[in-house]
């Protein structure tokens, strides 16, 4: 959260609200310090707590997953538990009332990612972990917002997308596309370009 401070000013940070997008949901925020806006999560997750910790207070475990194993035996035990002041279970009220509700995940799983800023230079290349991407000349002293993934990188101005390249690693490395220069810089035969090129070839962001 970025603002959490009632219930009238929050505001979700952007990789939290990308997941939400992604699995066309809603998150509603309970305030820092406040369990009683969420009485029956607060209350189920120190029931299960001390249940499960008491069942295995006097087991001894030799690997995190043969631990992990038996807390979802324990889990699972509980909740088929008959309540003790109603009828049902706590599966059975899921089963019966939320899975019905419940919507089919997502084709493909979500990508989490990062975001930074960064201002577009004089060369209409942005500067991102070590690696350069280039922008549209248009773009040139902007600065814009760096989305960064495993597999790409992509670069917005004002919401909008005005560049996207693969993701690269190592050092020095420029992701360049000739559609993003000026005009007079597309030929390779220009003598724009020939001094362009006579000024920046040994710069480090040229280097491959």
């Amino acid at each position: 959260m970025i603002h959490n401070n009632n219930w009238y000013n929050q505001e979700l940070n952007t990789i939290y609200h990308e997941m939400v997008d992604h699995y066309n949901t809603a998150i509603i925020p309970a305030r820092v310090r406040a369990p009683k806006d969420k009485p029956n999560v607060e209350g189920s997750v120190g029931v299960i707590s001390t249940w499960i910790a008491a069942a295995l207070r006097n087991e001894q475990f030799f690997a995190l997953a043969e631990l992990n194993k038996t807390i979802r035996r324990k889990l699972k035990e509980f909740v088929h538990r008959p309540f003790q002041k109603k009828e049902g279970t706590r599966y059975e009220i899921f089963r019966n009332e939320e899975l019905p509700l419940l919507a089919k995940l997502p084709a493909t799983p979500y990508e989490l990612a990062e975001w930074k800023k960064a201002t577009v230079q004089f060369n209409y290349h942005i500067s991102v972990d070590g690696m350069l991407y280039s922008v549209p000349y248009e773009f040139i002293k902007r600065k814009v917002d760096v989305r960064i993934t495993d597999t790409s990188t992509e670069i917005f101005y004002n919401h909008n997308r005005i560049a996207s390249h693969r993701r690269l690693y190592g050092q020095n490395i420029l992701a360049a596309g000739q559609d993003k220069m000026e005009p007079d810089l597309q030929d390779p035969n220009s003598a724009s370009t020939q001094n362009k090129h006579a000024i920046t070839s040994g710069a480090d962001y040229y280097r491959r």
